[in-house]
């Protein structure tokens, strides 16, 4: 049986023109899509998502998101991805994340 994880990067990996690469720190996953990276993930469920400020105040103020604990001031945020039914709420993020990226390359 998959993870949430598995089944997270499963479904990102389908995005156009992705790019999955060891991250900054040590056993980080990167992805990226034009050459710049819009989240990366620390072990098996902690996330940090690039977000525009607009999306980043909505998913904090809603409890989707949790501030970045050593970026507060940048446009990443954090997520924790414990169980199946948290799937549908990470990949929303993710995806605008990934569109936000893209369209600034």
């Amino acid at each position: 049986m998959n993870s949430p994880m598995e089944l997270f990067v499963g479904e990102i990996i389908r995005f156009p023109d992705i790019q999955e690469t060891e991250g900054e720190l040590y056993g980080e996953r990167s992805f990226r899509v034009g050459g710049k990276e819009f989240l990366h993930i620390h072990g098996s469920a902690t996330l940090h998502i690039l977000l525009p400020r607009r999306i980043k105040a909505e998913a904090l103020a809603d409890g989707r998101a949790h501030q970045h604990p050593y970026a507060p001031r940048s446009g990443l945020v954090e997520l924790r991805l414990l169980k199946e039914d948290e799937l549908p709420r990470v990949l929303e993020l993710a995806k605008k994340s990934y569109g936000y990226v893209r369209d600034r390359n």
